[in-house]
């Protein structure tokens, strides 16, 4: 009777949970439709758009010299009037040497090329994550497949066990156990279906669209793409986004060393302008010039500090690499170990369950064969349906990790 109770709850549950399925169904999304969602809705994507607007003005302003300068100078300024009066109006500014508004602008482009590298980083990031995401939401819609399979098996079992006990065959207690193996098939398919709704609103919030606007999603798990040799994995290294990111900072720290380099000259000041007299009733024309002494040994701890910058940031460019291999091996060796578990269970291990369960099975309603023996063929079936399953969705997951650390499309063009 609790068995049955049990079983009529969850089977009015998985009809409600049909019910509102059906009722907000939409054609499929696949994963190029999702990342164009991502696209257009996600705030990451703006604010990534407003920041490469702000980059282009530094390089300008690089450029610029140090401004000119208008200044008004007046002296005898006492209490015996204004015929004493002595003003001047003058004009000054710097003459920089050795090339140092050009070096300026080569400091602010590298930096700004190295903002980009890191938003062009960010923005795949964001892709990748919707993207691992969707295939997640792939993953639970095809378990809720396997669950309906496991259940309809779990019902046939029942219905044949039932068979059995009406002719004498079997006891009331192998039918209560098949009533309870199938209630726990009821059961994994409202998981099954909670775990859908879960990845589902995880994948809305990854690509920024919101609530409902992501109800199903269409891909082939089944179609794996071909792993590459690791060979060729390994030599598109230099290539790669946290290199480049890498040579970017080196590009960088040299370009802040040309510039302290080239400030070790001193900039000559000048000033230009005209004298009025009033108590002479005279004017003159003044000219100034002024250079800064030690200049020299002022900036040789500068140009110390950026050539250390500069060997730091070398070093930090070869371990960029270093590190960025040993991803790739691991991810590669990874793929390598997840293909061949789905190659084995796909062509050995699942269709030599299915044979068993199929023998069992015919077996079992001649009464050759037990209900634990069934029983037994068939969780070991569910067993290995769902690691073929995760071990997909695995793979696939760490080929757009692997796509991502090498800035490659996220949708493989040539999958085999």
């Amino acid at each position: 009777m609790f068995l049955q109770t049990l079983r009529s709850r969850l089977s009015g549950l998985l009809l409600l949970s049909w019910a509102v399925g059906s009722a907000q169904a939409q054609s499929p999304m696949d994963l190029a439709t999702v990342l164009d969602l991502t696209l257009r809705h996600h705030p990451v994507v703006a604010r990534i758009d407003a920041q490469r607007r702000q980059l282009p003005p530094s390089e300008s302003l690089a450029a610029y010299s140090p401004p000119l300068q208008l200044g008004v100078d007046a002296e005898n300024l006492d209490d015996r009037g204004a015929d004493r009066l002595e003003t001047t109006l003058s004009l000054s500014g710097v003459l920089e040497w050795g090339g140092q508004p050009q070096a300026r602008v080569g400091v602010a482009r590298s930096e700004n090329e190295a903002v980009r590298l890191q938003l062009a980083q960010q923005r795949l990031d964001l892709l990748a994550n919707t993207a691992s995401r969707f295939i997640a939401l792939v993953g639970a819609q095809e378990a809720i497949k396997q669950a309906s399979e496991a259940q309809a098996l779990a019902r046939r079992t029942r219905e044949a066990t039932k068979r059995r006990q009406q002719a004498g065959a079997a006891s009331r207690a192998d039918l209560q156990r098949a009533e309870l193996a199938l209630a726990q098939a009821d059961l994994a398919i409202v998981n099954a279906r909670q775990s859908i709704e879960a990845a589902r609103a995880s994948l809305e919030i990854a690509s920024g669209a919101g609530r409902g606007s992501i109800q199903t999603v269409a891909a082939n798990l089944d179609q794996l793409p071909g792993l590459p040799a690791l060979a060729a994995l390994l030599s598109q290294a230099p290539d790669a986004p946290a290199v480049q990111l890498a040579d970017a900072g080196l590009i960088v720290a040299r370009s802040r060393l040309q510039l302290a380099q080239r400030q070790t000259r001193p900039d000559l000041g000048w000033n230009l302008g005209i004298r009025d007299d009033r108590e002479r009733d005279s004017q003159a024309l003044v000219l100034g010039f002024s250079l800064p002494l030690g200049q020299s040994s002022r900036t040789q701890p500068r140009i110390a500090q950026a050539g250390a910058a500069q060997e730091v940031a070398t070093h930090a460019r070869d371990i960029a690499v270093l590190d960025l291999q040993a991803l790739l091996v691991d991810n590669w060796q990874a793929l390598a170990g997840w293909k061949r578990e789905i190659e084995s269970l796909t062509t050995t291990l699942i269709p030599q369950s299915q044979a068993v369960v199929r023998a069992l099975r015919d077996g079992y309603e001649q009464g050759r064969y037990s209900l634990l023996e069934l029983s037994s063929a068939q969780r070991e079936l569910n067993r290995l349906r769902a690691q073929q399953l995760a071990a997909r969705i695995r793979y696939h997951q760490s080929w757009i990790s692997l796509e991502r650390l090498l800035g490659r499309p996220l949708i493989s063009e040539n999958p085999s």
